[in-house]
Parts: structure tokens; sequence; C-alpha cells
């Protein structure tokens, strides 16, 4: 007849949860503690209501027989342990044993509020509630993590959440941050990860250019395009065909980022008021203009303005005004200087 064990901590958390069978002995579950949970049966002793149980019971013999659930206190035999305890830092230093130990860096995590993951051993760091344990104190704890993690969906999703939030995201775009730990972005590899709806939510709020790892599916969701162009235009171009027909989803992009009239349907390209909008924040966006409007003298020179290598996309007469080849003449002038600025 099989029991279910609780195993908590001295913090009461719980450590681990084990299905035995009353006839095994204290040592077949401490065996069972190290095979899944990596902490050495010699390091363990059992207490079960202040008793400290013997390797040698067997379980029907400790615990009542009516009982078919049971709470069982771990404490660690650990040299390290009690510096451990009393200073998590003491772990930096500790045994590869120690430092891999689920329980100690739990508990140290517990005690340095998440800042303990950064010395835990490197198998430990693999262990999605360990990290997660962390990252409830600080969600930068992340950048700890190890293994394949990245394709975790609960570590992914909060990981997503944080990359994700307004101060965040905010912070990336002002600064130019490019998220390069290679977990945060290992779940390109999954395809149950790249058809999850609510995990791409989170992603694409973090990065929005992540929609061209979406399935074909959510890349025709309204809901989840705006998403991603709103944190990053340029994700407009993996947008479907359908979508890209949207002219408020176009304006939108194009608000941002004037090349993306590259990526519109013809009759966008043709469309004047959304060529003008483009031109408004990049002058490269004229050569996608339709050859009608790339004949339209108020756009050609406004698009010469930002950028002076646009003369050779406008109509044949255009190219051979004098006055707009002024215009581009001195912002190429303009161009180079800026572009020997320090």
């Amino acid at each position: 007849m099989a029991v279910e064990l609780t195993i908590r901590g001295l913090t009461g958390n719980v450590v681990a949860t084990l299905t035995a069978e009353r006839a095994q002995t204290v040592s077949h579950v401490k065996h069972a503690l190290q095979a899944s949970y990596n902490i050495a049966a010699s390091m363990q002793s059992l207490v079960l209501d202040m008793d400290v149980l013997s390797d040698s019971d067997p379980l029907d013999r400790v615990i009542a027989p009516e009982d078919n659930n049971a709470e069982l206190t771990l404490v660690l035999v650990d040299p390290w342990l009690e510096g451990v305890s009393k200073d998590w830092k003491c772990l930096r230093k500790a045994p590869p044993a120690t430092r891999n130990n689920r329980l100690v860096v739990l508990e140290a995590i517990e005690r340095s509020k998440g800042e303990a993951i950064k010395f835990a051993g490197e198998e430990i760091r693999a262990d999605r509630d360990v990290i997660l344990a962390a990252m409830r104190h600080s969600p930068e704890l992340y950048l700890h993590a190890k293994g394949d993690l990245g394709l975790d969906r609960e570590f992914a999703c909060a990981t997503m959440r944080y990359l994700g939030s307004p101060t965040v995201a905010a912070r990336a775009q002002r600064t130019g941050t490019v998220l390069q730990r290679a977990i945060v972005w290992s779940w390109i590899c999954s395809e149950e990860l790249c058809a999850d709806r609510e995990f791409l939510m989170l992603a694409l709020a973090a990065r929005g250019t992540a929609l061209t790892h979406a399935c074909e599916e959510l890349r025709n969701d309204s809901e989840l395009v705006w998403v991603a162009v709103h944190q990053d235009a340029c994700a407009y171009q993996y947008a479907s065909l359908a979508l890209r027909e949207d002219r408020l989803l176009t304006a939108q992009a194009l608000r941002s980022k004037g090349s993306m009239l590259a990526h519109a349907p013809p009759h966008f390209q043709a469309d004047r008021e959304l060529v003008l909008l483009a031109l408004q924040t990049s002058g490269d966006a004229f050569r996608y203009a339709s050859e009608e409007l790339r004949a339209d003298r108020e756009l050609v020179l406004l698009a010469l303005q930002r950028d002076g290598t646009m003369l050779q996309f406008a109509s044949t007469d255009l190219r051979n005004d004098p006055e707009l080849s002024k215009v581009a003449f001195f912002s190429l002038r303009l161009q180079g200087r800026q572009a020997r600025r320090p």
C-alpha cells in the first residue's frame, strides 16, 4: 500500500513530494530524494513529529496505518549548511555538491531575496522551480538560468512578462539594448510555444519582431500583430498579407518606420497620404512609392530633404530638375557631415 509523502525544509517550504510503498524503508525515501532532487542521501536526516527516523525504519512502522499522507521535515547534515544559514554568501565558496543542493539553494534564495542564485551551481540553475523562486524576488535574475529552461513554458512566460513590462521595454528602446542571452530566445525552437497565443502576447510585448517566429495562424491574429507593431514597427513585415491590407495598421507602422512601405500592398504604395506619412520618418521610403507618386514634386522634395540619394528614384523629368538636384546635393553634404561626427 502506498503513502504520499510531502518533504519540507526547515523554513517550511516544500522540497519534494514522493509516493512510497509502506514496506519500503526510510533509506529508500532518502535515495529517491537523491535521484530526483540531487540531495545526497548521506546528507539527509528525516524527521517526523520531532522524531529523527532511522534509515532501517520501515514506513509502516513510523506512519500510522490509517494515514495515507504524511509530512516529513528534511534536515541537512552538511558542514557547509551552518555557514550558509548564517551567511548566504558562503554559498559562493561551497563545494559543488552544496551549491547544487536544491534545499540549500532554495533556503539561501529566500534569505538573500534571490541573490544567492548567482552563486548556485550550474546544474541547479537548470531547475525551473529554483530559478522561478529567485525571479519572484528579482525578475532580472532570469539571466542566471541554465540548460534548456528557455523551452519551459512557465519560465519563458515569467521571463517575457518581465521583459515586456512597460518600464523594462521602454528602457530597452531608449538605450537600444539588445537581449542577447540565447536562453531567452530558445523558445523559437519550440513549435508549441510558437503556436501558444498567451505566451506570444508576452513575447511580442518584449520584442515585436519575434512575430516572425509565430505560426501562420497567429501572424494573422489582429490583436497579436497590433501588439507587435506597437512594440516595433518592423514587425509589420511579418504580419499576414491580409492584415497588411489594414490601412490603420499600415499607418501605425509607417508612422514609426517609413521604410515599412516596402512591405505594404501596392495600392498603399500608391496612396499619397500613406507615402507622405512614411516620408516623415524615412526618406528611404520614397524608393517604394508607386511610379506615379515618384513623379510628385512635393513628395520628391520631402524625400530629398531627408536623403539626397533618393533623387535616383524620381521620375526622369524630376531627376533633371535643377532645383531638386541642388536640394539633393546639399542634403548629401549634410549627411556626410553628420556621418563624420564622432
